[in-house]
């Protein structure tokens, strides 16, 4: 997934790199004036990541569409940063070829989609998108512009747009509310956008909309009710928001969740509840929220939750014990929690965990004796814990293709 801004965060939250090798164990410290025409695209993605959980995120399940080869002008006199063109791909969102300043005509071939970024520094005038066609751009990007209410809404033009990310864009309820006349869109990132519940009424009508990020925004509890009605949603990000267990009991609708992230937001003991019929949440994010043990009472009727992380929680090894059934659980992520080598006891039989985070946690060479009979681990994460190389020595005496990060 993408390079250009942090979105996921988006933030943008990005992890090390690891890569699993296929034998052996290692540690892995390792501007133009005439029209321009595109022949093909590179292998970039379209940049719109979602958070350091990209990997972990559905994708947009876009159907084919039908994109015809069009010239899209761009005034010579004024600088929009840039424009990306890349061959359409449902499958791996898109392929993008980079051209700076866009000036002139653009011709993009047909079955490519186009991309506009307004980059920061750039004067961000919208008002070139009211004299384009409505399938001329397909992704469009302007982070931190200082645009109001009237300059976004020209938006309103491109109701072929697939993907909008405006996050930091000083916008209100009211100008938010032209992103109810984009009926094609399927991402929509607006982290750190002044809106309220009051604008959340923009996004019932939303058919398509499939990924959708609002943190850092204003929203409560309330505003969720208009969430629920956005029936083909699969990744919907909360995070540094207000929500509250209350809150979630309007998810209960979103057949189709498939991501869910809850960082930063105030849920409590007892959120599990009505999240148990979300029958196709696999990804949980419960980083920094004030949980407890307690909290994860219920955890094992999440029945095909993949990945777990808990990161900067309270949870300790009572709250593991509650984990021992989790058996789709196939990554987790507990850095910087309370749990201790005894924990590790009631999550080494989960029989499809591959992946376990346990950076700044007190696990020692002792808990290595837990981590060994873990049937399917193969990445393990170690950062600022007691475990020496010695005890990595003796794990690979079991798991020997075990991918480690120790310092």
């Amino acid at each position: 997934m993408a390079k250009y801004i942090s979105l996921y965060k988006i933030g943008s939250f990005f992890i090390t790199a690891f890569i699993l090798l296929s034998s052996g164990c290692a540690d892995t410290h390792q501007p133009p004036e005439k029209t321009i025409t595109v022949e093909s695209p590179n292998s970039n993605p379209l940049p719109l990541n979602i958070q350091d959980q990209s990997k972990d995120t559905p994708k947009p399940d876009i159907p084919d569409i039908v994109l015809k080869q069009r010239i899209v002008t761009f005034p010579k006199d004024h600088v929009y940063g840039q424009i990306r063109i890349g061959k359409w791909d449902p499958n791996n969102l898109w392929g993008i070829l980079n051209v700076d300043k866009p000036s002139g005509d653009v011709n993009v071939p047909a079955g490519y989609i186009l991309s506009l970024v307004y980059t920061k520094g750039v004067d961000v005038d919208m008002r070139v998108l009211a004299s384009m066609g409505p399938d001329d751009i397909q992704s469009l990007i302007i982070p931190g512009a200082e645009i109001n209410d009237v300059n976004f809404a020209n938006v309103e033009h491109l109701t072929g747009l697939l993907a909008l990310n405006m996050i930091a864009v000083p916008v209100t309820d009211i100008g938010f509310n032209s992103v109810s006349r984009l009926p094609n869109l399927r991402i929509l990132l607006a982290d750190g956008v002044p809106i309220t519940d009051a604008g959340l009424i923009a996004l019932e009508n939303l058919d398509h909309l499939e990924v959708l990020r609002l943190t850092h925004t204003m929203i409560t509890d309330d505003g969720l009710k208009h969430i629920a009605r956005i029936k083909n949603l699969k990744y919907l990000g909360l995070s540094a928001t207000s929500i509250t267990n209350k809150g979630l009991e309007y998810l209960e609708t979103l057949d189709n969740l498939e991501s869910l992230d809850l960082s930063v937001s105030k849920i409590s003991d007892g959120f599990v509840k009505p999240l148990i019929k979300l029958k196709k949440l696999k990804t949980l994010y419960l980083g920094s929220t004030p949980i407890t043990d307690t909290s994860l009472r219920d955890i094992d009727n999440l029945k095909n939750l993949t990945y777990l992380n808990l990161r900067l929680t309270s949870v300790g090894d009572a709250g593991l014990e509650h984990m021992k059934n989790s058996r789709s659980i196939t990554k987790l992520n507990l850095t910087k929690t309370r749990i201790s080598d005894e924990g590790l006891k009631y999550i080494k039989d989960l029989p499809n965990l591959r992946e376990l985070i346990l950076n700044q946690t007190a696990i020692t060479d002792k808990g290595i004796e837990y981590i060994r009979q873990m049937p399917s681990l193969n990445r393990l994460f170690l950062l600022d814990t007691l475990v020496t190389k010695n005890g990595i020595d003796e794990l690979l005496k079991y798991k020997p293709n075990c991918v480690y990060r120790l310092k």
